[in-house]
């Protein structure tokens, strides 16, 4: 009888640790797969990481290659408004200062009373001082041919030199004329400055081509 009871006793804890051995022996085997699947990537999902990092890349070298174009946009200066006016120089803003304003209207050729070549300028000016005064007292015009003035010549058919004398009184003006010899063809160049004048600053000047 007592044999009999302690064999139902052994074979219960048999039972039991075969089981037991059982699960844990399938949970190791479970675990398994699942850190293999964790630990080597799949071969689809390789190839499809590869043109994904490609195309960031490529995006990456757009942006900038983008940014060094605008930077270098910023860079770079406004092209000039052709229709914005030239500044003046230096010369243009003492003559605007000047008390007088000259205009070189035009040159024809004649001969002197010699029959030598000459040619004849017509001169305009205002005066715009506070006092009255002429062109022979305010002003001195030359001529320049090859760099060399002109001298002054009498012409046979004469000149309109009354204005060149007339005393003009101020915001008035007149319109004169004044003969020069000519040693040849080429260019003429008239300037006219003050008479009195700290500086050589031209109030006109206009270059005359004769062939």
């Amino acid at each position: 009888m007592r044999i009999t009871a302690v064999r139902p006793a052994i074979s219960w804890q048999l039972m039991f640790s075969e089981k037991l051995f059982f699960m844990m022996g399938a949970k190791g085997r479970l675990k398994k797969p699942a850190d293999s699947l964790a630990c080597t990537p799949i071969e689809g999902e390789t190839n499809m990481k590869k043109p994904i990092i490609a195309f960031a890349t490529a995006c990456a070298l757009a942006s900038s290659m983008a940014l060094v174009a605008c930077s270098s946009e910023g860079t770079q200066e406004p092209a000039p408004d052709a229709s914005e006016p030239a500044a003046a120089t230096p010369a243009e803003e003492k003559a605007a200062e000047s008390d007088y304003t000259v205009s070189i209207d035009a040159l024809s050729q004649t001969t002197d009373y010699q029959g030598k070549p000459a040619v004849v300028v017509t001169y305009t000016w205002a005066n715009n001082s506070d006092e009255a005064t002429s062109a022979a007292v305010a002003l001195m015009a030359k001529a320049f041919q090859n760099g060399v003035q002109l001298e002054t010549a009498i012409v046979s058919g004469g000149i309109d030199n009354d204005g060149y004398m007339a005393e003009v009184k101020p915001g008035a003006g007149t319109t004169y004329q004044m003969a020069y010899l000519i040693e040849d063809q080429s260019d003429v160049t008239v300037e006219v400055s003050e008479l009195i004048s700290f500086d050589d600053t031209l109030l006109a000047e206009q270059v005359f081509t004769l062939a």
